[in-house]
């Protein structure tokens, strides 16, 4: 019997922007924030470094009042970007974020057949269902989260069909008999639903991966469900490791009750990282950081992500908020509310000020600040509790916050037996280890 394959930890790169004021220093090269040329450097890097994949995240809508002080919105369309960088990259992952709330699975599902095919097999698909950005697409208030979920089901369903639609050997290219594809090995997929109907097939042939990967990020029930039905990977958050295990051993379970190879499902647990090649070095460009917040506005944003009703601007920034408030605004706020007003809950012993400077630094997830030797350390910690499988980072700035990412941690968690010394094969899921 073949031995076990070890446990190898799974890295992705969030593609963003720099931390905070960090767009201010003179080497940020913040003027090609929305230009080629800074994006395939990230890019390049990491697959250096030999990350599993590229991660873009989206946004729906911009609040013009933030982009005064927190530096370029991050919201190049991600099926351009990425589509540029296949060009430009030869093994990494290309994941992009969609919504299938604000989409049509036909288009969809043809974006990432072309880019799975552009990229010889490296496409994946954050699957979301969006909490924001209706007023930009009819301003019709959007449907409850369980019509969300249920139309996001029935779009993989389409989805997943259409790239199905043509069977792996229906490209025949015989130049001998004139024969390019074979007709009957492509059948429509006549879908017919609550939502869509979707006649098909789908116009090019079937994705070199079969079906890009497929990731999802949700937390709710809903999305825990749909998750371990249609999910290879999570993007999953937490802000402390016990509710890490959690998450990671609920995932898990869920899977297998659903017949599923636990191990099938990747676990990502989104992790920001502040690097330096001293401690202090670290700590220092934390404080920048952190200095360069602006308080007033940080508050604003947390409650606008904790709750309307909280009016957080009325209290005292050096005391905690007062437990019945949160009660209050907690019994008085929507699904959009949930995650935040949870998070405010559970930490509701720190002051206003260091809550609100707290979530702008890491946004509901996990932070690591020191040299790569300390913050891979804990990463290795993280993932040998099971916590999970992986991570997608966030690096804090260019140049060296990037450079000590890409070669200093990944080169620390390769001495630890952890990380990969180079690619296995050609496609994402040889990456990811999934089938």
């Amino acid at each position: 019997m073949a031995a076990e394959r070890p446990r190898r930890v799974h890295l992705a790169l969030s593609v963003g922007r720099p931390a905070g004021q960090l767009w201010r220093r003179k080497d940020s090269r913040v003027e090609e924030a929305f230009s080629l040329s800074l994006l395939s450097d990230v890019a390049r890097a990491a697959e250096d470094a030999k990350f599993d994949t590229l991660f873009r995240a989206d946004n729906m809508r911009l609040d013009p009042s933030r982009v005064r002080v927190s530096g370029p919105p991050h919201h190049l369309e991600p099926m351009v970007v990425l589509s540029a960088l296949a060009a430009r990259t030869e093994h990494i992952g290309l994941i992009g974020t969609a919504s299938t709330t604000f989409n049509a699975p036909y288009t969809l599902a043809r974006q990432f057949a072309s880019l799975d095919h552009l990229s010889g097999g490296r496409a994946g698909w954050n699957m979301v269902t969006s909490t924001v950005g209706e007023e930009n697409y009819g301003d019709q208030p959007l449907p409850p989260k369980a019509e969300r979920y249920a139309r996001a089901r029935e779009f993989v369903e389409v989805a997943v069909g259409l790239w199905e639609s043509w069977q792996p050997d229906a490209l025949v290219l015989d130049r001998e008999t004139g024969v390019f594809a074979d007709e009957t090995r492509i059948r429509p997929i006549r879908h017919r639903g609550e939502h869509f109907q979707v006649e098909g097939p789908l116009n090019i042939h079937r994705p070199p991966q079969g079906r890009p990967v497929l990731v999802q990020a949700g937390r709710s029930e809903e999305g825990r469900d749909f998750a371990a039905t249609h999910a290879d990977v999570i993007f999953a958050a937490a802000d402390d490791i016990g509710g890490a295990q959690a998450f990671y051993a609920d995932m898990k379970d869920r899977a297998r009750r659903k017949g599923r190879d636990p191990e099938s499902l990747k676990i990502l647990l989104g992790t920001h990282v502040v690097l330096g090649a001293t401690e202090a070095d670290a700590r220092a460009l934390e404080r920048e950081w952190v200095d360069g917040i602006d308080i007033g506005k940080a508050v604003d944003y947390l409650q606008t992500v904790v709750s309307p009703h909280l009016r957080l601007a009325e209290l005292p920034l050096d005391e905690p908020i007062p437990v019945t408030l949160l009660e209050e605004a907690e019994a008085l706020g929507d699904e959009r509310h949930q995650r935040g007003a949870s998070w405010l809950r559970t930490h509701h012993r720190g002051t206003l000020r260091q809550l609100a400077v707290r979530h702008r630094q890491n946004s509901l997830h996990l932070g690591f600040t020191g040299t790569p030797e300390k913050v891979a350390g804990d990463l290795a910690a993280l993932f040998r509790a099971r916590a999970a499988d992986g991570f997608v980072l966030s690096h804090s700035h260019v140049p060296e916050g990037l450079e000590l990412l890409t070669r200093g941690v990944t080169e620390e968690l390769r001495r630890a037996g952890l990380f990969r010394h180079d690619y296995e094969g050609p496609t994402l899921r040889h990456h990811l280890g999934i089938a």
